[in-house]
């Protein structure tokens, strides 16, 4: 199975979960069964979901996501690049060192992509002159501990989510 749609199928599950939809247990093994047998019927890997109350879980040998677990993935290198404070709504690990991380703030954009700043800095990381940001866009590159960091904050309804994309550094 591509990773594309592991990633789809994920993000779909991940999207419906966030916004309210629940089901009660018997409806959510339901759900996980039946969509790890259409992904591996397409073709896929093994593919485990597990939806628990608010919560999506999808691991392949291709990676993990994960929304309403409030946790980093496992391997995300958090002493290396530290996170701002806030809940955790969802992750992707994509098998290869390489994260993606939502983490929502109590406060305003411009104090979410300071506190991402002021906590990267802190752990070692320098922001990039390669690449130009915006001015005011509250986003930016850092690199260091091994590890190229893409932050952006996305302020929706006045709640900020911070955004991280992180790689290994070339």
């Amino acid at each position: 199975m591509s990773r594309r749609l592991a990633l789809l199928v994920a993000l779909l599950l991940g999207a419906a979960l966030v916004s309210g939809c629940g089901a009660d247990e018997i409806a959510d093994q339901a759900t996980e069964k039946a969509v790890e047998k259409q992904l591996e019927d397409a073709g896929g890997d093994d593919v485990d979901i597990d939806i628990d109350d608010e919560t999506v879980k999808v691991e392949t040998s291709d990676g993990t996501f994960e929304a309403g677990t409030g946790d980093l993935p496992e391997g995300y290198p958090a002493d290396q690049v530290p996170v701002v404070d806030g809940t955790v709504m969802f992750a992707v690990s994509d098998g290869d060192g390489g994260f993606s991380v939502a983490v929502e703030y109590d406060g305003s954009a411009d104090e979410a992509y300071a506190a991402a700043e002021q906590a990267l800095t802190g752990a070692g990381l320098s922001p990039s002159d390669e690449i130009d940001t915006l001015e005011g866009s509250n986003s930016g590159v850092f690199q260091g501990n091994g590890y190229e960091v893409l932050v952006s904050v996305i302020d929706s309804a006045g709640s900020p989510a911070v955004n991280y994309i992180v790689s290994a550094q070339r």
